[in-house]
């Protein structure tokens, strides 16, 4: 624990001082565009077994998975960074496309961070659908120029 509290001190100072060394070393976004969400959430039903409704109800932290992993593809670094504000509107489109409040949302992704960070199987999960999804997506858009 002493360890992640030093680098995430050196990050910090890091990100302060040489603010664009840490800009070029951050990760980049792997999505841009907010529409695919409700494909992407298609997607990981299909994948996970689960239904839309599971999702939406949050049964077995299917909710927190596929947030975790849609907040992972348009931001990498918010996922463990809580200074790092999300994309903007993307709380929105989340609330929207799971039907429940943006205030639920902003409260699920604080537990997804702190589940990212106690649980093992939650981690192996989460980038497991992330791997899956867009791996997939990256393969659909490659067809899409193609055709």
């Amino acid at each position: 624990m002493e360890d992640v509290r030093i680098m995430k001190s050196f990050y910090r100072l890091c990100k302060r001082e040489y603010p664009s060394i840490v800009q070029e070393l951050t990760p980049k976004p792997v999505l841009d565009n907010f529409r695919v969400i409700p494909d992407l959430l298609n997607r990981y039903c299909e994948l996970s077994g689960s239904t839309i409704d599971d999702v939406r109800k949050n049964r077995n932290n299917e909710r927190l998975v596929f947030i975790a992993v849609i907040v992972k593809a348009f931001d990498p670094i918010s996922i463990d960074d809580i200074e790092n504000l999300l994309p903007r509107g993307l709380r929105i489109v989340l609330s929207d496309v799971l039907h429940c409040h943006t205030t639920q949302i902003s409260n699920s992704i604080q537990t997804v961070r702190t589940f990212i960070k106690i649980y093992a199987d939650f981690r192996d999960r989460v980038s497991y659908f992330y791997s899956k999804i867009i791996k997939h997506d990256e393969v659909k858009r490659e067809t899409e120029e193609i055709l």
